[in-house]
């Protein structure tokens, strides 16, 4: 399954390149191509999430982050929320890259058992979040003013995983549940260690998380500030915002 590992670094190259070239098209333009995607990508999830229940099947509580931003992202971005474009771009660049970073180091053992099928349309799914993220974050500038959201966002994907547990799917591997109970940082270690300084494993998570806010927006300066390089007509509209950002 190496091929699988190879083929993901493939169409991560090919997002970023993508998302390049559409962040230079005309907003009017960028902007259809965005609602578009997103508008197929809530489609189906819509079916594929909330019709099986209604037509006998098992229903299963989207839990894991990249789940919840199947749903969340598109409605936010099409419902033209201002105040949920930061959470909007942020959860679908983290979505997406930290999926496609795990299927080009392990996604053939990872996905040895899943069918084809489902492997394209996680790449789909993914590969439509990272897309959106990385566009937004190459052609909108985000202030600081909007960060509250980003902590209103993430408390509220750990408290949906936290309440939805009993909800969740019993024979689906969840990742989001073995970070909580830091399933792989407790196996190596013994109970008693882990009693003891587990608090420092919550503690990293947590600095983790606040980083990645900071990421968030030094990332964006500096992908505004190469593209205002790249267009100078365009540097003195920016200029000013940029500083604030």
């Amino acid at each position: 399954m190496l091929a699988l590992n190879v083929f993901s670094l493939l169409v991560f190259l090919a997002l970023n390149h993508l998302a390049g070239s559409v962040s230079r098209l005309d907003e009017k333009t960028r902007t259809m191509i965005l609602r578009s995607l997103l508008a197929i990508l809530l489609a189906f999830n819509i079916v594929k999430y909330v019709f099986p229940p209604l037509w006998g099947g098992i229903w299963r509580m989207p839990v894991e982050f990249s789940t919840v931003a199947y749903f969340v992202v598109p409605l936010l971005y099409l419902s033209g929320s201002k105040r949920g474009k930061t959470w909007a771009a942020y959860a679908g660049i983290l979505a997406g890259f930290f999926y496609y970073m795990t299927m080009i180091v392990a996604g053939g053992r990872i996905y040895a058992e899943y069918t084809p099928a489902n492997i394209y349309l996680s790449f789909f799914c993914h590969g439509s979040l990272y897309f959106f993220g990385l566009t937004r974050l190459k052609t909108e500038i985000f202030l600081r003013d909007g960060k509250p959201t980003l902590y209103v966002g993430m408390g509220m994907v750990l408290l949906n995983a936290i309440v939805s547990r009993p909800l969740a799917n019993p024979d689906g591997r969840l990742f989001i549940y073995e970070l909580l109970d830091g399933i792989h940082a407790r196996s190596m270690m013994s109970a008693s260690t882990w009693q003891t300084w587990s608090w420092v494993y919550y503690i990293t998570l947590i600095l983790l998380v606040l980083w990645s806010f900071r990421l968030f927006y030094r990332l964006n300066v500096l992908f505004l500030q190469k593209a205002t390089q790249a267009v100078p007509a365009c540097r003195n509209v920016h200029a000013n915002r940029l500083s604030n950002a």
